[in-house]
């Protein structure tokens, strides 16, 4: 029974998927986008119901149709961003950089040794590294 509503959803996702791209190359983005979403809803089903192995799989790709959903309903805010200059998208990036030191320690967070290492391996010492040399402040 599994594998019919699996290739039900199968043969939906694919009618969303092709009504979508029609729509978008005739230029009608907010009606693609709802078909977007809903092929994202689908992927989302299928995740639901598919062997641990294969579900990450799935919503990641439900994820990407949602987000494709949200930017082309908005085609004016891509336009609007691709228009940005180099100074503001400095500024944008430099407001992000956290300049401060936080009150929280490694020590105040309780377990998840293995995340907070992958953390640390990842992002904090690379950036250390990189500070040191001089490369990101060149």
């Amino acid at each position: 029974m599994g594998d019919l509503r699996t290739n039900l959803l199968r043969q939906q996702l694919q009618r969303e998927l092709n009504i979508a791209k029609k729509l978008e190359a005739e230029g009608k983005h907010k009606a693609a986008a709802a078909h977007y979403s809903t092929a994202g809803s689908i992927y989302r089903r299928l995740g639901y119901a598919a062997p641990t192995h294969r579900a990450e799989e799935y919503f990641q790709t439900a994820n990407q149709y949602d987000n494709l959903a949200s930017n082309i309903r908005n085609p004016e805010k891509i336009e609007a961003a691709k228009d940005i200059s180099q100074e503001t998208y400095m500024e944008a990036i430099e407001s992000l950089i956290v300049t401060t030191r936080p009150e929280t320690t490694w020590d105040d967070i309780g377990g998840l040794a293995p995340v907070k290492t992958n953390i640390k391996e990842a992002i904090i010492i690379p950036f250390c590294e990189y500070r040191s040399h001089g490369i990101l402040y060149s």
